[in-house]
């Protein structure tokens, strides 16, 4: 998995721990992700996490921070078929 951008926002909190632990119960190689975080501007931290699956084009942008939970809604979008 290659994580670009403000990849801090997301190493510091742990999720990207959480991220490649969906990744890998969905059975899907976290090799083949990219994800790019983008630090928002706001007085709280708010991000934006855009995942895409480098073999299929398949991703999506995700919202990440307090009283975002980008990693269940990942899950939520792999367990729907939206990103494989």
């Amino acid at each position: 998995m290659e994580v670009t951008g403000d990849a801090n926002l997301i190493y510091d909190s742990g999720e990207v721990s959480d991220a490649l632990a969906v990744l890998a119960a969905a059975g899907i190689d976290p090799e083949h992700f990219v994800f790019h975080v983008k630090r928002l501007p706001s007085s709280t931290i708010r991000y934006a996490v855009s995942v895409t699956n480098r073999v299929t084009q398949r991703g999506a942008t995700l919202a990440g921070g307090p009283g975002a939970d980008w990693v269940q809604d990942l899950k939520e979008k792999i367990n729907a078929g939206e990103i494989q």
